[in-house]
């Protein structure tokens, strides 16, 4: 089940400038992202725990979702 399409239209329109962050502020070569489903590739796990920090932080100032990355998110080699 995909969802409404609402969902859809608003997953593009509000994660667009999460889009643009990863990929230009934090520099992101590989990135992968299906509605709310991202994957992010780098070969530093460092630089992949920083980076959901910064993820975090710019999601909060977006003022217009709810998010919960804690139970979700997997980092590994």
């Amino acid at each position: 089940y995909i969802g409404s399409m609402a969902n859809q239209v608003l997953a593009i329109f509000y994660l667009n400038d999460l889009d643009k962050f990863i990929k230009e502020e934090l520099k992101i070569k590989y990135y992968v992202r299906y509605q709310d489903d991202m994957l992010l590739f780098h070969k530093s796990k460092k630089y992949l725990q920083y980076c959901f920090k910064e993820i975090e932080k710019f999601l909060e100032t977006l003022n217009k979702i709810e998010v919960n990355l804690k139970d979700k998110v997997v980092i590994q080699n």
